[in-house]
């Protein structure tokens, strides 16, 4: 049973972090790139949340203005991780 928790835990956490598709790509161990892509995709769906919330008048702009305060130091970041030495 343990050996069935263990490879259900080893799968789930390959999907999740999509180590084959970052393998495939000479990625694999690269995780400054790794982290970049995720970064990227919590980008994307930060700017459909800004979207979707745009046109709201029942959410107030405060919070509207905090969110895309969010998503600049999330592009801030990604900047400052480029620049950080791989090796």
């Amino acid at each position: 049973m343990k050996k069935q928790f263990d490879k259900w835990v080893d799968d789930r956490t390959k999907d999740l972090f999509q180590t084959e598709k970052f393998e495939a790509i000479g990625k694999g161990d690269d995780y400054v790139f790794q982290a970049l892509v995720f970064a990227g995709n919590a980008s994307e769906q930060l700017s459909l949340a800004t979207t979707v919330l745009e046109s709201l008048n029942e959410v107030p702009n405060k919070l509207k203005t905090e969110l895309k305060s969010i998503q600049q130091q999330l592009h801030d970041f990604k900047d400052k991780l480029r620049g950080v030495d791989k090796n």
